[in-house]
C-alpha cells in the first residue's frame, strides 16, 4: 500500500510522527472474528505516530464534511463493524452510570452519544441523575445551551480527527469544576509490532485517533487540567475531583494519574 509523506506534525504535541503503516479502509473492529464481513476497499489509510506521545492517527479524513461522515463512515452498515453501538452499549452504560450515580441529583450530557439511548435510559430510571446528550454528527437538534455536573464521552475519542477542539468543545460544557470522563482504549505495548493490525485501528468504525496515556496526558496539559487513568480504557479529566466521585474511583482503583 501506499502511503504519503514521510512525516506529519502530531496532532497532539506537535512533534513530527513517521509514518507507521497503512491499512485498508475496510479494516473493521470485528475483522478478527468475521474477516469477510466487508470486502478490502482499494483504498489505504495511512497512519502516523509520534515517538513523543505516542499518539497514532491518519490525517484520511481531516477533511470529511459531516455528510461524508455520515454516506463513508456512519452509514446503515456501521451497525455491523460495530454492533454493539444501537443498544447493548447504551444499555450496559446506563447501568454503569446509574450504579455509581443513580442517587446523586446530577446533570449529565453524554457527548457523541448517537440516538441518545443511553440518556433516555438513565432518566427512564426516574433517579437524582439527569442525562441529556449530543452527539456532532448523529443530532439534528442545536448543541444544549446549560452546563453539566458531568460529560462523558464513551467511544468517542478515538473517532475525533481534531482531539484539541473536541476535548475543548467536551470542556465548554461543564460547570466551574470542569470534569469528562471518557472511553479510549490505550494502545498496548507491542503497538509497533501490530502497527495497523491492532483491532481498535479501524478506519471503518471511523478510528482515526488512537491515543497512549502520554497523549491524554499532553492534551491535559494543554487545557489546564489534571486526567487520571481509571484503567486503560476508561480516563477522567478533572479540575478538583468532588467528593460524589471519589467512591467512583476508589472502585477503579484510580490508577495512574497525570498533571
Amino acid at each position: 500500500m501506499t502511503h504519503g509523506p514521510a512525516a506529519l506534525p502530531c496532532k497532539v504535541c506537535g512533534a513530527a510522527a513517521p509514518f507507521l503503516d497503512s491499512c485498508d479502509f475496510n479494516a473493521h473492529c470485528e475483522r478478527a472474528a468475521s474477516p469477510r464481513l466487508l470486502p478490502p476497499s482499494g483504498v489505504a489509510v495511512p497512519y502516523y505516530r509520534c515517538p513523543h506521545c505516542g499518539f497514532m492517527f491518519t490525517q484520511f479524513m481531516d477533511g470529511f464534511s459531516p455528510r461524508d461522515f455520515a454516506e463513508r463512515v456512519y452509514n446503515p452498515d456501521y451497525r455491523l463493524v460495530d454492533p454493539d453501538f444501537e443498544e447493548r452499549r447504551p444499555a450496559a452504560l446506563a447501568a454503569y452510570l446509574l450504579n455509581h450515580f443513580g442517587t446523586l441529583p446530577l446533570a449529565l450530557c453524554d457527548y457523541g452519544g448517537g440516538s441518545g439511548r443511553m440518556a433516555r435510559a438513565i432518566n427512564a430510571a426516574q433517579r437524582g441523575l439527569r442525562a441529556t446528550h449530543w452527539d456532532p454528527f448523529f443530532s439534528h437538534a442545536p448543541k444544549p445551551v446549560g452546563k453539566f455536573a458531568l460529560v462523558t464521552a464513551f467511544e468517542v475519542f478515538e473517532h475525533s480527527p481534531t482531539p484539541a477542539p473536541t476535548l475543548a468543545d467536551m470542556l465548554s460544557m461543564t460547570d466551574a469544576n470542569r470534569l469528562v470522563l471518557i472511553s479510549t482504549l490505550c494502545q498496548p505495548a507491542d503497538i509497533g509490532t501490530q502497527r495497523t493490525g491492532w483491532w481498535y485501528c479501524a478506519p471503518r468504525n471511523g478510528h482515526i485517533s488512537l491515543h497512549t496515556c502520554d497523549s491524554l496526558e499532553c492534551l491535559a496539559d494543554d487545557a489546564g487540567i489534571g486526567v487520571t487513568h481509571l484503567d486503560s480504557a476508561i480516563h477522567l479529566f478533572h479540575d478538583t475531583i468532588p467528593d460524589w466521585l471519589r467512591p467512583f474511583l476508589r472502585t477503579h482503583g484510580a490508577g495512574r494519574s497525570g498533571a
